[in-house]
């Protein structure tokens, strides 16, 4: 009876540290699939991870991307609201609502896009990222460009040129004005 109990109380040990582990094993292996582009897997990790560990931020977070990225849009904002009050500082949480603006964007809802985006550029003023801000302009500056609204998107997409600092973000605003003139 005794070596039952030891038995069953080591078994009970195992199984929690096993899954104590799994947690952030499964969370990186989503994001190391999204890196490898390899989306189903990513998604089959991320659930695994929210399974494991509810209240992981990074765990929301990546099982939304890896829908984002599959097309999955309503499940993604699920995941995404959800990692919201996870968020445990301002950096986290916009870049949560940049990934909701996106979204909502890729499903056509330019209204709520442009709530989240805006918001994530409150955030990225408030930290003093000029790259996210300049990120979150060209965002804004797209929603208004699909919107037909090639004056305003032209007013942010040269808000977003002035604050971009690398070769690669002026590459992307000079890309984006060019796409602007197209349409003209």
């Amino acid at each position: 009876m005794l070596k039952k109990i030891l038995f069953l109380s080591l078994l009970i040990l195992l199984i929690f540290s096993v899954k104590s582990y799994a947690s952030p094993y499964s969370v990186n292996e989503c994001y190391d699939h999204i890196s490898a582009q390899a989306f189903k897997t990513a998604r089959s990790w991320g659930i695994r991870a929210v399974d494991n560990h509810p209240k992981s931020f990074y765990a929301h977070l990546c099982l939304g991307i890896a829908d984002v990225r599959l097309g999955l849009y309503k499940p993604a904002l699920y995941d995404f609201k959800r990692a919201i009050p996870l968020a445990s500082d301002k950096n986290r949480l916009g870049i949560v609502y940049n990934w909701i603006g996106l979204t909502f964007t890729s499903v056509g809802d330019e209204k709520n896009a442009l709530m989240y985006d805006f918001r994530s550029l409150k955030l990225a003023r408030e930290l003093n990222d000029t790259s996210a801000e300049s990120d979150g302009i060209n965002n804004i500056a797209s929603i208004y460009q699909n919107e037909g609204k090639y004056q305003k998107a032209l007013h942010y997409y040269k808000k977003s040129l002035a604050l971009s600092q690398t070769k690669k973000e002026k590459a992307l605003s000079y890309n984006n004005i060019a796409l602007w003139i197209m349409p003209i």
